[in-house]
């Protein structure tokens, strides 16, 4: 077994040195509040090959739900990047009441000022997704379209803009809408390392 994970190990290694010009991490941030429910979590994604390679992930992720009921989440998995298409999909473990099985798989594309995303995630007994497109005039300003998600047995509509560039490289995703009646609000922010 040590042997094993000694291997791993150097192949994470020797094979991140070989991209050493892309990105490795992403610091992100999430928050999100709605009537009935609000979140606030910050996690780490470290990708060695790189980013906007196809390759191992690790993600790790601590946050608080209403009530101040602590969260996190540790899964591993793999990331296909092909042309302008990253698909990222992952296994791990979730606690937060009880520790429980997660997987998520995630689908970006955008190409020619047009972006489409759609994520998807799994507990025991636990599922939500998300689904957006945009469009940008320009490089500089973010995308911007409509989102679709279904989250806490609630469907949510509603409006996102991905991509706002922030000082010292950080980039934001902020999203608006209707929830059963009810106005919802989400804004994450990210870095590349």
């Amino acid at each position: 077994m040590k042997a094993v994970l000694a291997s791993l190990l150097l192949y994470l290694t020797t094979s991140s040195l070989a991209f050493a010009d892309s990105p490795t991490g992403l610091l992100f941030l999430s928050l999100e509040g709605a009537q009935n429910s609000r979140y606030g979590g910050i996690g780490w994604m470290e990708a060695p090959r790189g980013l906007d390679n196809s390759g191992p992930i690790l993600l790790v992720e601590l946050g608080a739900a209403q009530g101040w009921r602590s969260h996190g989440a540790a899964m591993a998995g793999w990331r296909h990047a092909s042309g302008r298409t990253t698909t990222t999909l992952l296994g791990g473990v979730e606690f937060s009441a009880k520790l429980r099985p997660k997987a998520s798989a995630d689908i970006w594309w955008d190409d020619a000022g047009w972006m489409a995303t759609t994520r998807a995630e799994a507990t025991t007994d636990d599922a939500s997704w998300r689904g957006a497109v945009g469009w940008r005039s320009v490089e500089t300003l973010p995308w911007a379209g409509p989102e679709v998600s279904y989250k806490d047995d609630e469907f949510r509509f509603g409006a996102h803009a991905t991509g706002i560039k922030l000082p010292v490289g950080f980039e934001a995703r902020t999203s608006t809408g209707w929830s059963a009646g009810n106005v919802y609000g989400e804004l994450s922010v990210w870095r590349r390392f």
